[in-house]
């Protein structure tokens, strides 16, 4: 069966799928709703609802989610939280006078491998300890919603 997704009444995905993978699919004729939270479909014998795509859940979407350290190192420049030479530096893999906060209290070699793994990352991922730690309020005091965005969640 070959079915056709169908947003604001474009064609805009064609798919191809086996009769016994599509029982689910209900009959529905030509709807053309943009504030329908399920997909439409048109089959071979009419137009189908599919079910609405799986929303993953915040923490795996934060897992999984990274940015390269240029982009980091300009969104805390753009914001205020590096000043400009800093962020330069920062996005060489130098770690900012701005962080040294982060590191104080922990273990001389937590700190060391945080510095380590700064100077050869070439991504940050939105969950490392060090980025939670510096975006507390005592540090940088960036709010949640701010890295999602900053990482692409919620777009």
């Amino acid at each position: 069966m070959r079915l056709h997704e169908i947003k604001n009444g474009v064609v805009t995905n064609t798919i191809l799928v086996n009769e016994p993978d599509v029982p689910h699919f209900v009959g529905l004729g030509y709807v053309d709703d943009p504030a329908l939270s399920v997909g439409m479909v048109q089959g071979d014998d009419g137009v189908f609802a599919m079910p609405p795509k799986p929303v993953k859940p915040i923490e795996e979407l934060r897992a999984t989610a990274s940015i390269t350290k240029a982009a980091f190192c300009t969104l805390l420049k753009k914001v205020g939280e590096l000043p400009r030479l800093e962020a330069i530096e920062a996005a060489r893999g130098v770690w900012p006078k701005t962080f040294e906060m982060a590191l104080a209290g922990m273990p001389e070699d937590v700190a060391d491998a945080a510095e380590i793994e700064w100077a050869t990352a070439t991504t940050i991922n939105r969950m490392h300890p060090v980025i939670l730690l510096l975006a507390q309020p005592e540090h940088a005091n960036i709010d949640d919603a701010t890295l999602d965005g900053w990482f692409g969640i919620g777009e």
